[in-house]
């Protein structure tokens, strides 16, 4: 599989701080699904999916959070397919600073 990246800015809005003044986790798994969603608009849009039957379905989620993000950071991330396998597509995403 070509190693399609699709990146994009991220912007960290007032709502996104937490009482402890840093990125919500949630925000994280929001941000993942925008960036999911370019990513198959890219390769092939749901729409195409789903007039094949085919349903994408997030199966599971892994973060490892490394360090906390405040409102004065700037940040993008960064998505790609690691692996289509039975049916099963991999995604992997960074969000480096």
């Amino acid at each position: 599989m070509t190693d399609q990246r699709i990146e994009s800015e991220l912007e960290i809005k007032t709502y996104d701080i937490d009482v402890a003044g840093h990125v919500n986790n949630i925000v994280y798994v929001r941000w993942l699904e925008d960036l999911r969603s370019k990513l198959l608009s890219t390769r092939r849009p749901v729409s195409e999916m789903l007039e094949r039957d085919f349903y994408p379905v997030v199966v599971s989620t892994q973060i490892r959070y490394r360090t906390q993000l405040t409102l004065t950071n700037k940040l993008k991330g960064v998505i790609w397919i690691e692996s289509v396998k039975h049916g099963l597509m991999h995604l992997r995403a960074v969000f480096p600073k």
